[in-house]
Parts: C-alpha cells; structure tokens; sequence
C-alpha cells in the first residue's frame, strides 16, 4: 500500500518569501488552535487559593467553585443555597481535582467509604 503526497498548491520558497499569485493559493485553516479569550486572559488568584463551596443538597454533596475571594463564594452561597453549606479554600483551580481532595477529606473525616466515593454535583 503506499501512500499518496498530497501536492501543494505552492512550493516551500514560496511561502518563505510569500510570493503568491493571490490568496487563495494560501491554506485558510490555522494550524495551531488557540484556547479561547476567558481561559488565556483570567489571572490567577494572588493567594493561591480557590475558594469553593461544599453543601449537602437533596441527601447529595454539592461542590461550587472555584471563586477567587472568600467573600464571593459566601455571596453565592447565601443566594443561591437555602441549606447550610461551608466555604473551604483549597489550592486548586480544577474542579475534579477539588472533588477528588474533596473526597480525601470526607473519608479522612466520617471514615465513610460510601459517602466519600458518591458522585457530588457542580451545579444547582
């Protein structure tokens, strides 16, 4: 079986140079695709930590976050929770990483496999 070169509409010089007879000699589509305007521009939290909201919802864990300031996770927590839920700060921007931390820290505490490996929700 062999394999077909797939000609180019130019030579390498050529696009060196950038001596085209017009535009449409040159390939359209990026080779590199850049990440999008909020990830590439969001900086990072001058603390280092993340502050993230944990709450027992419907008999089922609910992990919020990650907020940059303690104080804008208890305003969404006191407008968007009727239940009591607690603001932790971990070191982390992921989420399932906060989750698997998470989970480390109720097993450590309850001693409860079951609890500690249930799915928690990440949105109300």
């Amino acid at each position: 079986m062999t394999i077909k070169k797939r000609k180019m509409p130019f030579s390498q010089q050529q696009l060196l140079r950038g001596n085209f007879k017009d535009l449409s000699q040159v390939y359209k589509k990026p080779l590199v695709k850049l990440p999008t305007m909020p990830n590439r521009y969001r900086m990072p939290s001058l603390s280092g930590e993340y502050w993230y909201i944990v709450a027992k919802l419907n008999g089922r864990m609910v992990l919020l976050g990650p907020y940059d300031n303690e104080s804008a996770a208890y305003e969404v927590g006191s407008s968007k929770l009727n239940t009591s839920y607690a603001v932790i700060p971990l070191q982390t921007r992921s989420r399932a990483a906060a989750t698997q931390q998470m989970r480390h820290r109720m097993l450590n505490e309850t001693s409860d496999l079951a609890l500690s490996l249930k799915r928690m929700r990440h949105r109300i």
